[in-house]
């Protein structure tokens, strides 16, 4: 009773009263001693305390009939310690008994999600969502889709958008379902986001934070993303606003100080010039300054965005050290290639500038960025063909990527 009103703590002690875990293993398969073990060890993880759990479920491991729920929440547990590969293993055994369980299911698939084996991880949320089509197993099928699309959106991208087209419709299904399932709602918006429908995805995370009741880190990431809607609509004014006015409620919020950062240096620092100097912003430049710093925190845009900076401010020599950092820490990424090859373009230095933005170009065959200044170079060089073929790109590009993002 106390487990289902969510009172785990109270649960825990007194399942911990009668917990053995001598005797228990000298008889681990006792209906009792089983239902203990497993309960228990539930009450331990929604505590926080999953490394207890495992200790506690492996009182039953040599037991020769385990029920369902030791497999579902030995799983869990193994999730929660960041142990994938554990998880699957556990999970796996026990959909061979119980083939048709769903919360089995489930966590194998978070499992394979968490070491990028998305083929397997789709056949088995397939398998759950015929099971059983309700919003969670909806949420996790479409957040499979989300993966594959964001695991080959730059080398793919009709088949990135094809598969988050996907989960749109399997997330619009949950939400029919249930609309103030918040978690749901919040991939709905990342989804819509990521289709480039900036105005429906601020629309729709604004509904969720006032019509659901989501814990603050969900509400946390929603704040986040309709920041960056405004950042990607252009809004740079609406969207330091919008900033200025989150981080007095949630002032740790880095997500919301990487927005910030960002849209200051796009829409008010780099080509922008006051009475013959340079713009630059001191807050977005002590950020990048910052965050870089910090293995844990930065990520390969971090590094791009002060090489940007550095290049805006004379620093050279600087801005090329960074961006050869970030081709080490992400060689598959684009956008470090495509920038160095920027700052080689505006040197002048054109045999250093064309094999880095022909490399952005095979990391992304589907971004024009690279295309363009690929053009500006051949054009300079009187190179006909090579201008002739980065026109004909561009324009196949802004061509087919309107088709690809048009609503169905």
């Amino acid at each position: 009773i106390l487990s289902g009103l969510g009172e785990w703590k109270k649960a825990s002690d007194i399942y911990a009263r009668f917990f053995i875990p001598e005797f228990i293993a000298k008889f681990p398969d006792l209906p009792f001693h089983q239902m203990l073990a497993v309960n228990y060890g539930n009450s331990l993880i929604q505590l926080g305390q999953s490394t207890k759990a495992i200790a506690v479920f492996s009182s039953i491991t040599s037991a020769p009939n385990k029920p369902d729920t030791y497999f579902v929440n030995l799983s869990l547990a193994y999730l929660h310690e960041h142990r994938p590969e554990l998880a699957e293993r556990t999970a796996r055994s026990g959909i061979a008994l119980f083939p048709d369980d769903k919360d089995i299911l489930g966590n194998l698939t978070i499992a394979l999600i968490h070491q990028q084996k998305f083929d397997e991880a789709l056949h088995f949320a397939t398998q759950r969502l015929e099971l059983s089509r309700e919003v969670h197993s909806l949420e996790e099928l479409a957040a499979i889709h989300r993966s594959i699309a964001d695991d080959g959106a730059d080398r793919n991208l009709p088949l990135a958008v094809r598969h988050l087209k996907i989960a749109l419709n399997l997330l619009f299904e949950a939400k029919d379902q249930n609309p103030r399932y918040s978690t749901a709602r919040l991939t709905l918006g990342r989804t819509l986001f990521d289709l480039k429908r900036y105005t429906d995805a601020a629309n729709e995370l604004v509904d969720m934070l006032n019509n659901t009741s989501p814990h603050q880190s969900i509400k946390e990431l929603a704040i986040a993303k309709i920041a960056e809607c405004f950042d990607r609509r252009g809004e740079f004014k609406e969207c330091l606003e919008f900033c200025d006015e989150y981080l007095k409620v949630f002032p740790d919020n880095l997500s919301l100080k990487r927005v910030r950062s960002q849209t200051l240096v796009d829409g008010y620092v780099i080509g922008n010039v006051q009475e013959g100097i340079r713009v630059v912003e001191r807050s977005s430049l002590e950020f990048f300054e910052k965050i870089v710093q910090d293995p844990s925190l930065r990520t390969t845009s971090d590094l791009c965005y002060l090489a940007r900076l550095y290049e805006w401010m004379g620093r050279i020599d600087d801005a090329i050290e960074l961006l050869e950092e970030a081709t080490e820490l992400n060689a598959d990424f684009w956008e470090p290639p495509y920038n160095l090859g920027v700052i080689h373009w505006r040197q002048n230095n054109f045999d250093e500038a064309l094999p880095t933005l022909r490399r952005a170009s095979e990391l992304a065959p589907w971004r024009r960025q690279p295309w363009f200044v690929l053009s500006k170079i051949y054009e300079h060089l009187g190179h006909a063909e090579e201008l002739n073929s980065a026109r004909s790109r561009i324009e196949s590009l802004d061509r087919d990527v309107e088709l690809l993002y048009k609503h169905d």
